[in-house]
């Protein structure tokens, strides 16, 4: 039914990476990216990741296809990885995540927030889905220029549960909005794999945890996640994401199969040159919609580019450092960690 994955296991300290505060139970992170799966566990100071390959596209139009294939595969790779009846940390589709500034709350309780959030999802937004959920909100935004930690921004931010009363005084809120029903789907299959959900979260936030040591938070930056070929482009200010743009560049040349006993990927080279270069032309375009619709006129200061395009660290750095005129900075780890895992093990590193 489902191919079987090559377990792996690597050093945490190697990675470069923070481990993440004791919970009472080991998280699981668990990434769904066309017709695969990819969990991620942190196991003291190792990260033990493994991949399941499905016969078809998993997500299709905001819907799960397969599902009763997808919990066998989830169950088999949990029993695989030592994890059975663990607590999972998946992410929202990325074609569905909308984020949006409500401003004007000076003084508003949050029911009166959430009223002026329905009126304006109603009135105002086209959505590209049925049904809205808003688990995210963003007390204020970061100040401009400076360094903040890790512990502020949590304060500042309540992660797909259940939203924190937001400060009185601030006058403005930026929110992500998603698929309630793809998020209710993926949670069931969870539960019917033997294990239990735990937490959603935006994959930009998860890449961004993995990597704080190289990213630049005291200014404005880009970051570009590319997947089977996908793109999803998050402008943040300091640690904020406040907005996200989701491409499908050439997601239908992109397929995953077995070589063997390993995991693989095939696109035609050409077509992907082509359409990568048309992409970079939608980066270019989206710094400069940053610069004179979303801001006061401000730059982005870098672009952070991550996934498991094999042309990232060669060929596309070069293809955007020569069409882009800002900063392009490649975000991967050493030791040869595999980058598909990169968001699995952010949403692994997830404090719940």
């Amino acid at each position: 039914m489902f191919g079987k994955s090559k377990k792996a296991r690597k050093q945490l300290k190697n990675l470069e990476v923070a481990k993440q505060k004791k919970t009472s139970s080991k998280l699981i992170g668990l990434e769904v990216v066309k017709n695969v799966i990819r969990m991620t566990i942190i196991q003291g100071n190792d990260v033990v990741y493994g991949e399941r390959l499905l016969e078809g596209t998993i997500i299709k139009r905001d819907k799960l296809r397969n599902t009763e294939e997808l919990s066998d595969a989830m169950r088999s790779l949990a029993k695989e990885l030592g994890v059975s009846g663990g607590h999972v940390v998946y992410h929202l589709n990325n074609q569905t995540v909308l984020i949006q500034e409500l401003a004007h709350l000076a003084g508003k309780s949050e029911k009166q927030i959430r009223q002026t959030l329905f009126l304006e999802l109603g009135d105002s937004i086209s959505l590209p889905f049925s049904t809205p959920k808003f688990e995210l909100l963003v007390a204020n935004q970061p100040e401009k220029s400076s360094a903040r930690s890790k512990k502020s921004v949590n304060k500042q931010v309540a992660e797909m549960g259940e939203s924190q009363g937001l400060v009185a005084n601030q006058d403005a809120i930026t929110y992500i909005v998603t698929s309630e029903d793809l998020l209710i789907e993926l949670g069931d299959c969870i539960l019917q794999s033997g294990l239990k959900p735990a937490a959603v979260e935006f994959s930009a936030l998860a890449v961004t945890r993995c990597f704080e040591n190289k990213i630049d938070f005291t200014h404005n930056f880009m970051l570009v996640e590319l997947a089977a070929g996908t793109a999803t482009m998050t402008i943040f200010e300091g640690e904020v994401p406040i907005y996200v743009q989701y491409e499908d560049y050439n997601g239908v040349g992109w397929r995953y199969f077995h070589e063997g006993a390993e995991l693989t990927y095939f696109f035609n080279e050409e077509r992907e040159r082509v359409e990568l270069k048309k992409l970079i032309m939608v980066i270019e375009q989206l710094t400069y919609y940053y610069q004179t619709n979303l801001s006061e006129n401000q730059d982005i200061h870098n672009i952070y580019v991550t996934g498991e395009h094999p042309w990232l660290m060669d060929k596309l750095e070069g293809m955007m450092t020569e069409d882009l005129q800002y900063p392009v900075n490649i975000l991967q780890f050493p030791d040869d960690f595999p980058p598909k895992y990169t968001l699995s093990l952010g949403l692994a590193m997830k404090e719940v």
